[in-house]
């Protein structure tokens, strides 16, 4: 129990303030959860982690740990951010559908309507998804080496292999001008 009695007065009193916000239901302020919850606390929880880890017991350090996990996920509780990376044009339909069943549920709790709509657009068939990504592909057009190839290159009928009909060493032009 060595460890113990190397902790300093200041040191006790910090796991004693971590166990507390740990263990207890200690509700947070919604400008610190937002604080928090944003790129620039979770920036300073990683920089006070380095701290806790380099400048005291490593106890400190693990407890910290804990308490930056626990202070991060009330913090998501309270704001109900949808996570960091989130871009605002992105489509999240899982996302989408929650939040409409929610809302669903919490307007009639007698009677449920199936979710026919994501967003502004109806839900479509995996179907109507695949006819709906091949019209995006363009139409297939072949150059003009692969229409000489089909037209003049080696062909095969069944079994049956056919010599070429051409050589590509030959200086001759087929329907081309000798200049």
């Amino acid at each position: 129990m060595g460890w113990i009695e190397s902790l300093s007065y200041l040191e006790w009193i910090i796991i004693f303030l971590f166990l507390v916000f740990i263990l207890l239901p200690v509700k947070l302020n919604h400008n610190i959860a937002l604080f928090f919850d944003s790129s620039l606390g979770m920036v300073l929880l990683f920089f006070a982690t380095l701290y806790f880890f380099l400048a005291t017991h490593p106890a400190v350090g693990v407890l910290f740990v804990f308490f930056a996990y626990e202070l991060l996920r009330r913090a998501h509780a309270v704001t109900q951010h949808v996570p960091i990376l989130r871009a605002e044009g992105m489509n999240f339909p899982l996302i989408k559908e929650q939040q409409q069943s929610q809302q669903q549920s919490h307007q009639s709790q007698h009677h449920e309507e199936p979710l026919i709509k994501e967003g502004n657009q109806p839900i479509l068939t995996q179907d109507q998804r695949d006819a709906r990504m091949a019209s995006f592909n363009p139409n297939i057009q072949h150059t003009l080496e692969e229409e000489v190839v089909s037209m003049y290159g080696p062909t095969r009928t069944g079994a049956i292999y056919e010599p070429p009909t051409f050589d590509p060493i030959t200086s001759s032009k087929i329907h081309a001008s000798v200049f």
